[in-house]
């Protein structure tokens, strides 16, 4: 089953696309498919951002200092682990 998608992208690129698609002999969706197919699933910004982090020596979760506010929240809201 094949699914519809609709881009925005420049007049530039689309019509480098549309050269290099007749210099290859092939059809400018085939171009898009190919680059969108080719390309491995980056991780999302969090992952990146925890990365760099620890890539500077910094932990990534910060122990909470004893707060009587944060212990009533945390029973209030917090379901033990089974």
């Amino acid at each position: 089953m094949k699914q519809k998608l609709t881009l925005t992208v420049e007049r530039s690129a689309v019509q480098a696309a549309r050269r290099t698609a007749r210099r290859q002999g092939t059809s400018i969706s085939a171009i898009f498919e190919k680059t969108f197919t080719e390309s491995e699933p980056r991780a999302g910004f969090a992952a990146d951002w925890l990365e760099q982090r620890r890539a500077e020596g910094v932990r990534p979760v910060v122990p909470i200092p004893d707060d009587l506010r944060y212990e009533h929240l945390r029973k209030k809201y917090l379901k033990p682990v089974r």
